[in-house]
């Protein structure tokens, strides 16, 4: 919605889906019609607005908070950085550590990636399958809500 709104063809979208809803329940016809695109060519675009955008900050506001940030690599969710005393380094991850699973669900790029984290709520610990190295692992981390921590600096 956000690359729609961003573009915007929110608006249309919306429109055309209400006309189209009955007879096409997926919205593609809606999302072809508003964005001037076949879908392939959308996804395209989408993808890599997706790609291109920076991450999230870590700080602010009371978000889930893992404590890393991360970047999509071969196989995973390769550890940018990790806030000190923050739940990713005190369950021992490591910048240069690759994520690979989030409670047994493969992590592969940050769509899939934020509702693996997201299905969780603060307090609640998770299991994160990473591998440093040739080795892999499995690493609890207790999620926190965040009020004031700054971003870490990369390593």
């Amino acid at each position: 919605m956000v690359y729609l709104h961003e573009r915007g063809w929110l608006r249309n979208f919306y429109e055309a889906y209400k006309r189209t809803c009955d007879a096409d329940p997926t919205g593609r016809v809606a999302l072809e019609n508003a964005s001037g695109m076949d879908l392939p060519a959308f996804e395209a675009a989408w993808t890599k607005w997706l790609l291109d955008r920076p991450p999230a900050p870590m700080a602010g506001g009371a978000a889930l908070f893992l404590g890393a940030q991360v970047a999509p690599t071969g196989g995973g969710m390769a550890v940018v950085a990790v806030a000190p005393h923050g739940p990713a380094a005190d369950a021992g991850i490591e910048p240069r550590d690759v994520i690979l699973s989030v409670g047994g669900k493969p992590v592969k790029d940050y769509a899939s990636l934020r509702p693996a984290i997201g299905a969780y709520t603060p307090g609640r610990e998770l299991t994160l399958r990473v591998r440093r190295g040739d080795r892999e692992f499995d690493a609890t981390v207790k999620l926190q809500s965040m009020t004031s921590t700054s971003t870490p600096a990369p390593q």
